[in-house]
């Protein structure tokens, strides 16, 4: 199972491709060859994310952002998969609740992504967690799943439960933390139970952890504090 870091979790040092540079090259010092890209600026271009991408020796496993903002560019998000070789185009969120009009609109993005040779999977939120998402993975059996640790625990869910439910659609996992006040920190740092979702993770089949933390004081200190506890847990 390899393991590396959600690059969202650096949004706001990506707003050009200076940014998304430095970053990829702090990613890199760290030891992380694996991502998934999401949230860098749209002003850098795709090819600039491909040519960095390889400058600095990274795999982009796929792309991944919330469900209207693919629905809204689609050929851009394709175009980001395709050019950087990501296999996978993640759509967070099921809009208005709605698993019958989304599975809809996720099958008709699946006949173009297919083309190029790009599955799509689903990231759920909180929101959806009450039941949505379980119809939605229902109505879609081809559909791979993107769970968040941190999202099924604060919707109440078990999530060694929640993703060994579902063996053979997982391909990533986010490792997500939070401390006792609530907060984001860095991986294994809070109260999270990683031992066990790692173990669902493993079940299920997935060939990816990722590392996640958009909200930090040192985005490269407490990144490489979660990517080094990933480290060690992934190795035990």
């Amino acid at each position: 199972m390899d393991i590396g870091i959600q690059i969202s979790s650096f949004r706001p040092l990506m707003r050009d491709a200076a940014g998304l540079g430095d970053v990829l090259r702090h990613m890199r010092a760290m030891g992380c060859v694996h991502t998934q890209l999401q949230w860098i600026d749209k002003s850098v271009p795709v090819p600039v994310i491909a040519d960095l991408l390889r400058q600095y020796g990274i795999q982009a496993w796929g792309a991944q952002d919330k469900s209207p903002e693919v629905f809204g560019e689609e050929e851009y998000y394709l175009a980001l998969c395709a050019a950087t070789g990501g296999g996978d185009l993640c759509l967070s969120g099921i809009p208005n609740g709605d698993a019958q009009a989304f599975a809809k609109r996720l099958e008709a993005l699946r006949e173009r992504a297919q083309a190029l040779e790009i599955g799509l999977s689903f990231h759920p939120v909180k929101a959806d967690l009450a039941g949505a998402a379980q119809s939605l993975l229902q109505l879609c059996p081809w559909l791979r799943l993107t769970p968040d640790v941190c999202q099924l625990r604060d919707a109440g869910l078990d999530p060694a439960s929640f993703i060994a439910a579902y063996p053979g659609r997982v391909q990533i996992v986010h490792f997500k933390d939070r401390a006792k006040d609530g907060s984001l920190c860095p991986v294994g740092s809070g109260e999270t139970d990683f031992a066990k979702a790692l173990e669902a993770s493993r079940i299920s089949g997935a060939e990816l952890i990722l590392a996640e933390q958009e909200m930090w004081q040192d985005a490269y200190q407490e990144l490489s504090e979660g990517y080094r506890f990933l480290e060690k847990l992934t190795c035990a």
